[in-house]
């Protein structure tokens, strides 16, 4: 069993589903072992201290036109929503 963030959500897998959103770059962290970045936006990082659904859902929803409950179903599920 891997890392998971506070709520549950496997860290790798959160990561990488971030990293198939279009303009979304992941980085190694110094504070955190992740950090993704989209332009115009403040950076959000991903650690196993990390809320998910507070900290990361808020910051999809603002580069995407998902609805957070469907960007939250589909970090859990490890599958976006849309295709």
């Amino acid at each position: 069993m891997g890392t998971k963030t506070r709520d549950g959500i496997e860290l790798s897998q959160g990561v990488k589903m971030l990293s198939k959103l279009p303009g979304v770059e992941i980085r190694d962290g110094t504070s955190h072992p992740f950090v993704a970045m989209a332009q115009g936006m403040r950076s959000c990082p991903l650690a196993t201290s990390t809320d998910v659904k507070k900290m990361v859902v808020p910051w999809i929803a603002q580069i995407t036109d998902m609805s957070r409950n469907d960007i939250y179903n589909s970090l859990r599920a490890g599958e976006w929503a849309y295709s």
